[in-house]
């Protein structure tokens, strides 16, 4: 699958509207404590850098309310900041991340930025809008949905945009959103 997602800040009236709209309308709804390790990989030709864009590997955990803890790890292809990227997960269920850092550790993988928010997921019709609060970038959302190849990335890309557009909240460009990122490196 082609993540396609648009990012911004969280403010003023039309992120409560955003919250009220997807609140009232979603499928399923998720809300958890999210701890997000981002693995420095510039010595891998083949990820290189957040700024060179080619890949990005972090592992997630997910914790729950009531109890319930989620682990799985993410290969993400492709510019962080872009507008499609291929993603592929490992869910490790509640347990392996410790040996799965020692692996990284032993192929010379030993640094990482350490995220952690609380999340809230909100499974539409066509769309995902996760809602992200006390994250070192900020109060943001994420809208997301995935495309079948490339070539359908700016069709999504549109159906993302019109969704966010009646709530009146500013979307981040590809640099914005890369410098919101690079700024936030000193705070993580």
């Amino acid at each position: 699958m082609i993540e396609v997602e648009v990012r911004g800040s969280l403010e003023g009236e039309g992120a409560e509207r955003l919250r009220t709209h997807a609140d009232a309308h979603a499928k399923e709804k998720h809300a958890y404590r999210e701890t997000a390790i981002y693995f420095r990989t510039d010595t891998i030709e083949t990820f290189g850098s957040f700024e060179s864009g080619r890949a990005r590997l972090m592992a997630n955990q997910k914790q729950f309310a009531d109890g319930r803890v989620e682990q799985r790890v993410k290969l993400k292809l492709g510019n962080p900041s872009g507008d499609g990227r291929e993603e592929h997960e490992l869910d490790f269920g509640n347990h392996g991340l410790r040996s799965f850092f020692e692996i990284l550790k032993r192929l010379g993988i030993a640094e990482a930025s350490f995220r952690t928010c609380e999340r809230h997921d909100y499974i539409l019709d066509k769309v995902t809008a996760t809602l992200k609060y006390g994250h070192v970038v900020g109060d943001h959302f994420e809208i997301e949905a995935g495309a079948e190849s490339l070539s359908d990335v700016p069709r999504v890309k549109q159906l993302l945009l019109d969704f966010v557009a009646p709530f009146g909240l500013p979307v981040w460009t590809e640099e914005e959103f890369t410098n919101v990122i690079v700024a936030s490196r000193s705070k993580a």
